[in-house]
């Protein structure tokens, strides 16, 4: 009933709270390049599994698991997305 007038914000010029500079926001994320592909946690997704799982064995636990939240950033290749999300559910259920 409250969202009869709602209108919701751009998403190309602001996050509902402030305006984005999206040049600023891709060219840092250029810049994280590494060896012409951007890479998660410094890492090129070939190793990504093996950081998950042992960010997993290090901080998870088998009396309290282990919580991992990943954000897809712009200019992430879906390759190194992919490489998380296959580790992820691959360490879902390590300590069960």
């Amino acid at each position: 009933d409250n969202f009869d007038h709602y209108i919701a914000s751009d998403a190309a010029v602001t996050d509902g709270t402030f305006p984005i500079d999206w040049s600023e926001i891709i060219s840092s994320v250029a810049c994280a390049k590494q060896a012409g592909e951007l890479v998660w946690g410094g890492l090129p997704p070939t190793d990504i599994d093996a950081l998950i799982r042992e960010e997993v064995e290090k901080v998870g636990s088998p009396l309290a698991g282990l919580m991992m939240i990943y954000g897809l950033y712009l200019g992430v290749p879906l390759r190194n997305a992919e490489a998380v999300m296959d580790a992820m559910e691959r360490y879902a259920w390590y300590y069960a």
